[in-house]
């Protein structure tokens, strides 16, 4: 019995021969391609800023004070002359807080923060030679509540809150040795933006800038030696930069 492959023509069993080897030859491939596995590449870590903390700081403060006259006494010509001074100075500080971070990575804060700081200038009276006028604002306090949005290591927020602070003015005469000072402490707010950064589960570093408006305030009393009845409206407001490390008892 003639076989089946017998029925085939010698010619196209040999172009059929010669075309699979060309195809292997200029390298197709009839299989088709196994397409590559995808590697999960993992989110970035987000860390975690809840829990009590607490730290130090180091302060540069920019202070402004500004007052007038209400009555024009010993140290000025008339009601409403007024008077004002710039005042820069550094001071080291420390803050206490705790924070609560939600699954979306919003970071709520409450912060108590204060820094040793003495912040006065002295100046030539406008008015008198022989008198120097000064203005003070010491100690300051700063309650505040703060927003966050934790961001890989880092987070940015916002914080506002009430502030307090001593503020002082002196006005001396050198040379009829009259003087009359006053000091009063102050409450306002304090507004300000800042950038943490988590150095490790339990330590961080960060910056923040930080207004502090005082408001106006009347400050009364007698000079002294001769009693000259004195009166004040002053407005006390400061800016600082800090920068601050804190530990976390998470």
């Amino acid at each position: 019995m003639t076989s089946r492959l017998s029925r085939i023509p010698l010619g196209a069993l040999l172009a059929a021969l010669v075309c699979a080897g060309g195809a292997q030859a200029a390298g197709l491939d009839p299989t088709p391609p196994v397409a590559p596995i995808p590697i999960p590449i993992p989110a970035p870590q987000v860390a975690d800023w809840s829990g009590f903390h607490g730290g130090l700081s180091a302060n540069y403060a920019r202070g402004h004070l500004d007052w007038e006259d209400n009555n024009g006494g010993f140290f000025a010509f008339a009601p409403g002359d007024d008077f004002d001074v710039e005042i820069e100075r550094g001071a080291a500080g420390m803050q206490l807080g705790y924070s609560w971070q939600t699954s979306n990575n919003l970071v709520l804060g409450l912060e108590l923060s204060g820094m040793v700081l003495d912040l006065e200038h002295t100046a030539d009276s406008p008015y008198f030679g022989s008198d120097e006028f000064s203005g003070r604002i010491r100690n300051p306090l700063a309650l505040t509540g703060q927003v966050g949005l934790a961001r890989g290591r880092w987070q940015p927020y916002v914080e506002a809150g009430v502030a307090s602070a001593l503020v002082g003015i002196n006005h001396t005469d050198n040379v009829l040795n009259e003087e009359f000072d006053s000091e009063e402490q102050r409450t306002g707010y304090v507004a300000g933006v800042g950038l943490g950064y988590k150095i490790s589960d339990r330590f961080s570093v960060g910056m923040n800038y930080r207004h502090f408006d005082f408001g106006t305030m009347e400050h009364d009393g007698s000079s002294s030696p001769s009693n000259f009845n004195e009166s004040f409206d002053v407005d006390a407001r400061m800016g600082v930069v800090s920068v601050y490390w804190n530990y976390y008892l998470n």
